[in-house]
């Protein structure tokens, strides 16, 4: 792949996933879905890396309305942080499925673990990188 000359820009999108780790069996789960991006970038659609924080840098809240008892849970929370980049006339990929495969796993990736979420933010934006 051709590299962008300094000063031009290269656009992708930016998933960042929202991930708990608070106990061994979520760190597994976690461990599952870095996997799952090491083997993303043999597919040649930007994902050359990742980032993500460690556990106790984030923490969050959550009104949970299910249990037996309402109440406010708090999560460690992890970000993962992945570019893509898959153009639109790319017949052979497509961004939406890719971040929905994303997704899917990291939910199989904790239920095999014994802790299935009931919800997993991953959000999307573009971004451009100035070389």
């Amino acid at each position: 792949m051709p590299t962008a000359s300094a000063g031009e820009q290269e656009e992708r999108t930016r998933v960042t996933c929202h991930l708990p780790i608070n106990n061994a069996a979520e760190e597994k789960a976690f461990k599952e879905i870095i996997t799952y991006l090491d083997r993303l970038r043999r597919q040649h659609i930007g994902v050359d890396g990742y980032t993500y924080s460690d556990p106790a840098a984030f923490f969050g809240r959550w009104w949970n309305v299910g249990a037996a008892q309402s109440g406010w849970v708090c999560d460690k929370i992890t970000l993962l942080i992945v570019d893509f980049k898959i153009d639109l006339t790319n017949p052979q990929f497509s961004l939406s499925e890719k971040v929905a495969e994303l997704k899917n796993t990291i939910h199989l990736s904790y239920a095999k673990y014994g802790r299935p979420q009931e919800e997993i933010w991953v959000v999307t934006h573009k971004v451009a990188r100035y070389t």
